[in-house]
């Protein structure tokens, strides 16, 4: 896998971890509610920003190139999103600590590889 790849997913996941996390504490913790829901625009933010730290770091990249894949970073997945029915998602503690689990192994995982 190309080395901007790697750094792309690990940036994503590190992102989405850090934003799961941020937005748990003030769901389950602060406000005391049952579950967390996420909009689909959550998605566009977490896929475009990466790739716009991403592109301060590398500054080889054609600009028409950079500006398609920063349009589809931030417009694809709402779309894709709404073409499936899928307005939010709602997760109960459980179902949070099993994502967090995840995302923390694929951060963990991508440290790993980096070494």
């Amino acid at each position: 896998m190309d080395h901007l790849y790697i750094k792309y997913i690990h940036r994503f996941s590190v992102l989405v971890l850090g934003t799961l996390i941020i937005a748990g504490i003030v769901a389950f913790i602060i406000q005391d509610h049952k579950t967390l829901t996420i909009h689909k625009e959550f998605f566009s933010y977490a896929c475009g920003i990466p790739l716009i730290a991403m592109r301060s770091d590398n500054k080889n990249w054609k600009r028409r190139s950079y500006i398609l894949l920063l349009f589809f970073c931030f417009y694809l997945p709402p779309k894709i999103f709404t073409l499936l029915g899928v307005q939010r998602l709602s997760f109960s503690f459980i179902s949070y600590i099993i994502v967090l689990s995840f995302l923390s192994f694929i951060v963990w995982l991508f440290y790993f590889v980096k070494k």
